[in-house]
């Protein structure tokens, strides 16, 4: 509803810059940076208002990236740094707020360094390696009050702080039918050591129309520096561990380019956020498995070299396994904002060389989103329809539009959050 509710808004500014050159002809230099202000305003959750909950966020990156040439690939030598802040203040006094107040500061650092070649040997080999070394710390502060007797201590960057040290290589085999690609990573973790994680990707060429393909990999994911130290934090977690299966065929013309693929993510240690029903007291946990599936399908069909029709359908499922209970292991479905069924359908037509239209409907069917102390919410089903249109004038100008959300749905993705209804915007395109 509108009623008590202030208009709340939000500014961004961005200045971002880039500048290359070639110090020689084999060898060519980038360098670049961006920096990112915002500040909104914040309400105190999703049917709740706040006159004065806002945070301001900034972010700079900076990097350079240069490449050597050599007679059968190039050699990339890359170094990227990432410095981010985030900072809210809720100062709130009214009865509708409880009275609390809270103030969070988190400031994080980044540094990345890689060394890579990719050398094409022949028509049929080709070969990947590279080196990688990355720094993560974090300097954070929050105060709630009142605590309930739960208080979040201030954690520096000399202690929350982790660096990873990572090689990997991968080789390419290629013929008139069949082609594999397989390779790998070691990674050196500070904290959780050593692991090694492996792709295998083969497929086979059948009539020069079919394509038939095989994917088998494992991942390796480490807890976030924000996971493992803030006011959630849990020194605790393990990392992530998966292993991942997908088959498919595809079918491709001149005309006609379908596939159907299905997949299998099998998962162990996985991540979660946990409330203990009896303290109340929140912070992330290790689930035991997740096991996800589901199937994907795509297809685009030409007509006369004018009309184009785009359709693809997703089906995911999963469930997590945890031991929480006690006594045995509890399944719950946990692909929480997730849709098991969602469709895209586009038509697009190119009337002239001057006109081009292109309608585009989206459906998605209901999801689940995560309650507090109570089963999940469902999130109703919804559609959207859009349409674009431009017309180029001649080759340096031109003018366009997109009508979004035509029929002016209302929906949800998050709970109590209004998503955009219909809306136009239309531009003016010059090319000098």
């Amino acid at each position: 509803g509108k009623a008590g509710f202030d208009k709340d808004g939000f500014d961004q500014d961005v200045l971002q810059l880039n500048y290359a050159f070639k110090p020689s002809e084999r060898t060519s230099v980038r360098l670049f940076g961006k920096y990112n202000y915002n500040h909104s305003d914040l309400d105190e959750g999703a049917f709740t208002d706040d006159k004065d909950f806002a945070e301001h966020n900034d972010n700079t990156i900076a990097g350079v990236s240069s490449d050597y040439k050599m007679k059968h690939g190039f050699i990339r030598l890359q170094y990227y740094f990432n410095q981010f802040n985030r900072n809210f203040l809720d100062d709130s006094i009214l009865p509708s707020d409880y009275g609390n107040y809270q103030k969070g500061r988190y400031n994080g650092t980044s540094n990345f360094a890689e060394i890579y070649t990719n050398l094409h040997f022949n028509d049929h080999v080709e070969f990947l390696a590279g080196a990688d070394f990355r720094t993560n710390k974090t300097d954070q502060a929050y105060i709630y009050y009142p605590d309930y007797g739960y208080p979040a201590l201030p954690v520096s960057g000399d202690s929350a702080k982790t660096n990873q040290l990572s090689g990997y290589a991968s080789l390419f085999l290629k013929s008139k039918n069949f082609n594999l690609d397989f390779g790998g990573r070691w990674n050196h973790h500070s904290i959780y050591g050593n692991n090694f994680t492996y792709s295998i990707n083969p497929f086979l060429l059948i009539n020069d129309h079919y394509k038939v393909y095989v994917n088998i990999a494992s991942g390796y994911n480490v807890p976030s520096l924000y996971q493992l130290y803030s006011e959630y934090g849990n020194r605790k977690l393990k990392p992530e561990i998966t292993t991942g299966y997908e088959a498919g065929v595809q079918y491709f013309t001149n005309t006609i380019n379908a596939r159907v693929t299905g997949f299998i993510r099998n998962g162990k240690d996985v991540i979660l956020f946990y409330t203990d029903p009896l303290t109340y007291n929140s912070y992330y946990i290790n689930g035991d498995k997740q096991h996800d599936y589901g199937v994907e399908t795509e297809a685009t069909i030409h007509f006369a070299g004018k009309f184009a029709i785009a359709f693809n359908y997703t089906y995911v499922d999963g469930k997590v396994t945890s031991g929480l209970s006690g006594s045995k292991d509890t399944s719950y479905f946990n692909l929480y904002k997730r849709p098991k069924n969602v469709m895209n359908l586009s038509l697009n037509y190119t009337v002239n060389k001057n006109l081009y239209l292109s309608a585009h409907l989206k459906t998605v069917s209901k999801a689940f989103e995560p309650a507090y102390m109570a089963p999940p919410f469902q999130l109703n089903g919804y559609y959207v329809l859009d349409a674009y249109a431009r017309y180029t004038f001649s080759k340096k100008i031109g003018i366009f539009s997109s009508f979004q959300n035509i029929t002016g749905q209302k929906y949800f993705v998050t709970r109590g959050y209004t998503t955009k209804g219909f809306n136009v915007n239309a531009g003016l395109q010059l090319s000098l």
